[in-house]
C-alpha cells in the first residue's frame, strides 16, 4: 500500500480528508503539535477535564431468572 498524502486517512477503500470541516466545507488547520509525553495531559488537566480513564465497575454474575 502506498503512503497517503498528508491530511488524508485511508479506511478500507474510502479516503477521508481529515482537514475538511463537515459543517461549512472549509479547511481546518493544525494549531499545535504535541511532542512531549506529558504535554497532552497538562492541557487536559488545565481545562478541568478528566485525564485518566474512568475505573471499571466490578464484574457481575449472570442475571437470575425470576421464575426459578
Amino acid at each position: 500500500m502506498s503512503p497517503s498524502p498528508a491530511g488524508f486517512v485511508v479506511c478500507g477503500k474510502t479516503t477521508f480528508d481529515v482537514f475538511a470541516c463537515v459543517r461549512c466545507g472549509g479547511r481546518r488547520r493544525v494549531l499545535a503539535s504535541l511532542t512531549a509525553p506529558g504535554g497532552g495531559r497538562a492541557i487536559v488537566e488545565h481545562l478541568a477535564l478528566p485525564s485518566r480513564p474512568a475505573k471499571r465497575a466490578p464484574a457481575q454474575g449472570p442475571p437470575q431468572s425470576a421464575g426459578c
